[in-house]
């Protein structure tokens, strides 16, 4: 090869790797906006990409950890950001990050080793302050949880020796001054709902806590109904996110009509976050009412009004946007084309002042002994004063009119510029309420504080798909046409089979071979099994009911081999419950 040829391939191989590192940047620049605008699925898409085309950088795997996180997927959370440590073991923001994810996903003992290795790769640095003080978090946590289970399984263990026992409710019992048989404080004293009630008013933040998830979890709701009152402006303070979430708990136990509406109320506002929406959903539990079906349905229809507002709001901004801007645009066309005219006529007038030895814009010059004494012009004419006062008088009103044509364009410029951003903003907007992440099934089976974070787009959808399934489990079929325009709104792939299963308990059967074929499959590996139990159990119930409106004698064989040969008993006993409904069933006919 020669030297020629030689340089041409050392030049080839370096603008391919130039286009390789441009890819990979825009690839990983993608990803991290993706992220942010609260498209984890898309994003993970993306740095994977990015991740394949620099296989020695760890940013894609930090980024990628982010994203499986921010769905609830801590398996692929922890195994990028592993890989992210692997490559940059020195960085310290990827060792706290995956102690976040172990963390989250309950592996305590990890996520204080990644503390650990934070602040020894980093010492002295603010990550290695942000991790000691996480670590101390994590642990007081921890140390709080333990009392609490301990002062929990005390008291399970008191209802369970005396459960068989009848016992009649004395006047203190009754009014929250006798304490919950075993419970006692940390100096052996006995604690009450009306000593708790007063830790959650007055005490420090640990004891408020601890006090809060004592009351939601030891104790019933006729020991806390008494105290409704009192427990439903303390649930409305902001406060920490653990003694919010229990006190939240602890105003659906109390089970009256004004606890109940302070729950809608915390639902329907715009001002709280999902997780607490989440937890009011969670603490109703499956009582029903006609109020409570009322709200529910309220609430759900409010979410998909507030969507579909919003999503018609920046369609016709983003309309009113584009005419503005053609607008602009013709304006700076016309503009650009004055602009240039007057540009080439004073290049032209300077000409004519050249040549009769005058300056730039007509005046004379400082010598005016280098004037030409007869000036022409290339016509062969004499260059006179009247000619020269008329270039002079075009000259200024050209300059006068270019400085405000440039100053208007520059200002019309600018109002694009803005209008631009405001578009992409909106085009952001309309395709995130356009679009559904796709929750996993594993999250939408969870209640706070099980559920991990996600952005907010991704907590609405849980919310108005979880509503939707409460709404049919009461069953509401006044709500079937808001359940469906909410399904419109948020459907997921995963949650689908949960919608069909909706649908028939509303009477709609159009899903009812989708609620077959569940039936037929293996239980999914991604799914606890006990939620899958109540699934099919679910199912059943509905198959039962289904069988008096139609004639299948194969779904009537499934539910009788299932009643009479399913290990899971929930199943068993609702295939049990069918059989006999639909046998009285056909006897009628």
């Amino acid at each position: 090869m020669n030297k020629t040829a030689m340089l041409l391939a050392g030049f080839v191989v370096a603008m391919a790797c130039a286009a390789h590192a441009d890819r990979y940047e825009d690839l990983l620049v993608q990803g991290i906006a993706l992220l942010k605008d609260g498209k984890p699925a898309s994003a993970v898409s993306v740095l994977q990409q990015a991740a394949s085309e620099k296989t020695d950088a760890s940013e894609p795997y930090y980024y990628l950890g982010l994203g499986y996180f921010s769905q609830g997927d801590y398996q692929n959370a922890a195994a990028s950001l592993l890989k992210a440590v692997e490559k940059e073991p020195g960085n310290a923001a990827y060792h706290r990050q995956l102690a976040s994810v172990y963390r989250a996903s309950g592996d305590y003992e990890n996520a204080l080793k990644r503390y650990d290795e934070a602040v020894k790769v980093a010492p002295g640095t603010m990550q290695a302050a942000e991790a000691r003080k996480e670590k101390s978090s994590l642990l007081a946590f921890l140390k709080e949880r333990e009392l609490t289970a301990s002062w929990a399984r005390r008291a399970e263990e008191v209802r369970l020796a005396t459960a068989t026992v009848p016992t009649q409710a004395t006047p203190a019992a009754v009014e929250g001054t006798a304490p919950a048989e075993g419970l006692v404080d940390e100096s052996g004293q006995p604690l009450t709902v009306a000593r708790l009630l007063k830790r959650v008013k007055f005490g420090t933040d640990s004891q408020r806590k601890a006090a809060a998830e004592l009351l939601a979890t030891a104790f019933r709701g006729d020991e806390l109904k008494p105290f409704a009152a009192e427990f439903v402006p303390l649930m409305q303070k902001p406060d920490a996110k653990e003694t919010r979430m229990a006190l939240i708990r602890v105003v659906g136990k109390t089970g009256v009509p004004e606890s109940y509406d302070a729950l809608f109320a915390l639902m329907t506002s715009s001002s709280e976050t999902f997780d607490y929406k989440l937890m009011a959903l969670a603490s109703l539990g499956a009582v029903r009412t006609d109020r409570i079906v009322e709200s529910l349905r309220g609430c759900l229809s409010g979410l998909v009004d507030r969507r579909e507002q919003i999503r018609q709001t920046a369609q016709a901004r983003l309309s009113t946007l584009r005419t503005e801007m053609r607008t602009i645009d013709d304006q700076l066309t016309s503009m650009k084309e004055t602009i240039d005219n007057l540009t080439q006529r004073k290049a032209e007038l300077e000409g004519n002042f050249s040549m009769a030895g005058l300056m730039p814009d007509g005046s004379l010059p400082p010598d005016i002994s280098m004037m030409p004494i007869n000036p022409m012009l290339p016509d062969g004419r004499p260059i006179t004063g009247q000619m020269v006062r008329r270039w002079r008088d075009e000259y200024r009103n050209a300059t006068e009119q270019l400085e405000q044509l440039t100053a208007r364009s520059q200002t019309l410029s600018q109002r694009r510029a803005a209008m631009l951003l405001e578009q992409m903003r909106l085009d952001s907007i309309v395709a995130r309420y356009e679009s559904n992440i796709q929750v996993p099934e594993t999250i939408l089976g969870k209640v706070p504080p099980e559920i991990p974070q996600m952005s907010d787009e991704a907590a609405e959808q849980v919310f108005a798909l979880l509503l939707i399934r409460q709404l049919g489990k009461l069953r509401d079929v006044q709500g079937l046409p808001v359940i469906r325009r909410a399904w419109a709104e948020y459907k997921s792939s995963f949650e689908e089979i949960q919608y069909g299963l909706t649908l028939a308990r509303l009477g709609d059967y159009s899903m009812v071979e989708q609620l077959l074929a569940r039936m037929r499959a293996d239980f999914p590996e991604d799914m606890p099994a006990e939620a899958e139990v109540s699934l099919r159990a679910g199912i059943v119930e509905i198959l039962g009911e289904y069988l008096r409106t139609v004639q299948r004698p194969e779904v009537r064989e499934l539910i009788a081999f299932l009643a009479d040969d399913c290990p899971y008993a929930e199943i068993k006993s609702a295939a049990i419950a069918a059989a006999g409904s639909s046998s009285r069933s056909e006897a009628r006919r």
